[in-house]
């Protein structure tokens, strides 16, 4: 197109603008009830109004809510404000009559729940470990429900710890601990849309994996490969870092713990690990390449009060979770 025919398009379209601003009324033009049509006049085209800014902040200064519930007796208090004034109060007991929800079994079978129930029961006499796997869709990704029955479970039948943690968390929602990473973290999900490059289905059981380097094609181990964990082996390429730390919004029994463990596998190359606890060094391992799911356990004698998870290599492994 011409630059003249150009020039004359935009002239008529800024005519027909300034048209419409003398004939739509100031007050904009109703078309049908609750439905009106505003058109800027010329006046507010060359002269806008400047925003009048207020200032709140003695507003907000009286009405700061803590960051942290370490001062209630269970760990299971709620604070609200009343009177800018912090508030803590009891959650009151849901009785069985006030539900308007109930559980659905299949088949209307409520049997199926029966062995679970009976296993906590007998939890004090028997001793036995029991794992819950909570499986759901946002309501449980930021903790929500997911907080409160952990909690309750964990205050009546034992137990602590935050249970299964993502290496990367997918969004900056509430959770039970908080993780801060380094690197070029990516995660890749059994759900939703699938990354095409990733030609398994190792998912496990949180449906998705991360990794601080790119993707490789799982290769033919050789015998030369040690097969024992050795400090000494030197690895370059990639490296990248893992923190966790308390939560302010978790509880009492979250925040106690004295084993960690890291869930991965499946790297092609060896892998440097360094685990620091409270900014001292833990550990330092280089873990051997694996085929399978591998476990790494951490004892400690008292809580750290944050973990920082260094990680350096040419291939990342398939990182599930931290617990």
């Amino acid at each position: 197109m011409k630059p003249l025919y150009i020039l004359i398009f935009i002239l008529l379209v800024f005519g027909g603008m300034t048209l419409l601003s003398y004939v739509i009324p100031e007050d904009g033009y109703e078309i049908t009830e609750g439905v009106v049509i505003h058109f800027p006049t010329i006046d507010e085209i060359l002269n806008p109004k400047e925003n009048k800014y207020v200032d709140i902040s003695e507003i907000i200064s009286e009405n700061q809510v803590p960051d942290t519930l370490d001062n209630d007796t269970d760990g299971l208090a709620t604070a609200f404000l009343k009177d800018s004034s912090v508030v803590y109060y009891q959650p009151l007991d849901i009785k069985p009559g006030d539900v308007t929800q109930k559980l659905e079994f299949p088949g209307r079978n409520k049997k199926v729940l029966y062995s679970f129930f009976n296993e906590l029961s007998n939890l004090r006499a028997t001793k036995k470990l029991i794992r819950i796997l909570h499986y759901g869709d946002s309501q449980i990704e930021a903790d929500r429900m997911t907080s409160y029955i952990r909690s309750k479970l964990q205050s009546q039948f034992g137990g602590s710890g935050p249970g299964l943690i993502p290496a990367i968390q997918p969004y900056g929602f509430r959770s039970p601990v908080v993780s801060e990473s380094t690197g070029e973290w990516r995660r890749y999900t059994g759900f939703l849309k699938r990354d095409t490059t990733v030609k398994h289905s190792r998912y496990g059981v949180m449906a998705s994996f991360s990794r601080f380097s790119p993707l490789a094609e799982i290769q033919e181990l050789t015998d030369s490969i040690n097969t024992e964990d050795s400090t000494t082996v030197e690895t370059k390429g990639y490296s990248a870092s893992l923190t966790i730390s308390h939560s302010p919004y978790s509880t009492k029994s979250v925040k106690r713990y004295t084993r960690a463990r890291l869930f991965y596998g499946y790297n092609t190359k060896p892998f440097n690990l360094k685990l620091y606890a409270d900014e001292e060094l833990v550990s330092n391992n280089t873990l051997i390449p694996s085929e399978n799911l591998q476990l790494k356990t951490w004892d400690f004698n008292s809580t750290p009060s944050n973990l920082h998870l260094e990680f350096s290599g040419e291939d990342s492994p398939d990182i599930y979770a931290m617990t």
